[in-house]
């Protein structure tokens, strides 16, 4: 090293002139920086072979990426040591020739101070990436520990949450009742057909039942007119007594004549009462309680026991004589408003025609209740509505109640639904040729002419004066005729 050192001092391109005589010692430094260089390069290539083993073995036994780009380095280094060691020859043996150029060195030495200058930039800026990848990892380090701790607590909550729910799931199945019992087998054929025989026998009881009450109120009539003349002479002696009564300060036998008057009154209403279903429940001066009682049967059975449907009629009397002023009924089951106007009309009748008229509305109500109830019971009432108003107020005019329309469906026909129109006064007036059902309309989904069976149960008269329920039960037949007609026209044999 040192006589490499003595022989870069001793040549100085700058200041050589050349020259023959020169040129032995010219030589001679050449010679020295030959051995020199030779020197440089076996030293030089047993360190990087060193280098290059070290490497081999730092790969072989795992190194990092960091180790890897080292090595790169220290083998870039190598490398320009040998292209250093190229050109020296090649310098030499330009001094050799004598076709040495200052220039070409020069550049050569700015290139290589650049290439220096970069090496060195690009060692910075690796040291850089370097410490950017150290903080960087060790960022990712702490997350990765931040994230392992949160794995581990999550699997913590869900190891607890699998325990409570297999705790509930064992508890759920030590406090599950046991399976349920099959359920028993149902009527067969026979038990149903025997059970509709029974149902249609007691229906015919419950039709003979109905034309019992129908008699009983035939034969109520009569009373009931005769209640109502009793009742008349029984509201002139409450106005006799009412008259007595204003005169009892100036009369001395006032006292016991209206005792008297009083017990012949409780009397004649009691009489009245038993006759009619009409009793006297309080008496005032200007007003007058009457006890209306309508007995009907709890059921359409024939041995059924009645049942008393009460109601109060509360009349109020103008002061000072017997004229009707108003009236109020409780329960309002019917309405009463337009019987009162009438009574209250000039030779309207007054208090006489207000309560046998609601009487006969009262027993024609409930009457034609136990008759909705008894079809109820087989045919499904769907709905039960008015009349049109045109009609309803003409009914009204001639008998004082509109009529209503019943939509029932047949059991053996599902889909299909009549419309039966009843009128204002039945069944009270059909015994006496009034008028009878009618099937106001029909509304099927199953098939069946509508038109066709409207015509022949409304062409039947003798069907028309039947019951409710014996009504139905011939709009049944009659469909059942009808839908057998059709497919015997549609037949095979056709």
């Amino acid at each position: 090293m040192a006589d490499v050192e003595r022989l870069a001092k001793r040549l100085s391109f700058n200041e050589h002139t050349g020259g023959l005589s020169q040129m032995g010692e010219l030589h001679q430094a050449v010679q020295d920086l030959r051995r020199a260089q030779q020197e440089l390069s076996g030293d030089t290539r047993q360190r990087a072979q060193g280098k290059l083993q070290e490497a081999r073995v730092a790969v072989d036994n795992g190194a990092g990426d960091n180790d890897l780009k080292r090595l790169q380095r220290k083998f870039n280094a190598t490398k320009a040591s040998y292209v250093n060691v190229d050109l020296k020859e090649r310098f030499m043996q330009s001094l050799r020739d004598g076709t040495l150029d200052v220039s070409t060195l020069e550049n050569t030495h700015k290139g290589l101070e650049e290439q220096l200058q970069q090496d060195a930039d690009s060692l910075r800026a690796l040291k850089d990436q370097n410490t950017q990848a150290r903080s960087t990892l060790q960022d990712t380090s702490a997350q990765i520990a931040t994230m392992h701790q949160q794995f581990e607590q999550v699997m913590g909550d869900v190891a607890a949450q699998l325990d409570s729910l297999e705790r509930t799931l064992q508890q759920f199945d030590a406090a599950r009742p046991p399976p349920l019992e099959p359920l028993a087998q149902g009527p067969d054929q026979a038990m149903c057909d025997k059970l509709l025989q029974d149902e249609m026998a007691r229906a015919k009881r419950l039709e003979a039942a109905i034309a019992s009450s129908e008699a009983v109120i035939h034969e109520a009539e009569p009373a009931v007119r005769g209640g109502n003349q009793e009742l008349a002479a029984l509201q002139e002696e409450v106005a006799r007594v009412s008259s007595l009564q204003a005169e009892s300060a100036r009369t001395a036998g006032a006292g016991a004549h209206l005792s008297r008057a009083a017990k012949w009154a409780e009397a004649a209403a009691a009489a009245v009462e038993s006759l009619g279903g009409v009793g006297i429940s309080s008496i005032e001066p200007d007003r007058l309680v009457v006890l209306i009682t309508c007995r009907v049967p709890t059921s359409l059975a024939a041995d059924a026991p009645l049942r008393e449907q009460r109601h109060e009629l509360a009349l109020q009397l103008r002061p000072g004589g017997a004229a009707l002023a108003s009236a109020r009924l409780a329960p309002a089951t019917v309405p009463i408003d337009d019987v009162v106007a009438a009574a209250m009309a000039s030779g309207g009748g007054g208090v006489r025609t207000v309560v046998g008229q609601v009487q006969l509305r009262l027993l024609q109500y409930w009457s034609l209740q136990a008759l909705v109830e008894a079809a109820a019971e087989r045919f499904p009432i769907v709905r039960i509505e008015q009349q049109q108003q045109q009609q309803q107020q003409q009914q009204q005019q001639q008998h004082g109640a509109g009529g209503r329309v019943l939509e029932a469906s047949l059991p053996s026909w599902p889909g299909l639904r009549v419309q039966v129109a009843v009128p204002a006064d039945w069944p009270r007036l059909v015994a006496g040729g009034g008028e009878g059902l009618r099937l106001a309309g029909a509304a099927s989904g199953a098939g069946v002419d509508a038109a066709a069976l409207m015509a022949a149960v409304n062409g039947d008269a003798a069907l028309a004066r039947c019951d409710l329920l014996g009504f139905l039960e011939g709009v049944s037949d009659r469909t059942d005729a009808l839908e057998a007609a059709a497919a015997a026209a549609t037949g095979p044999g056709a």
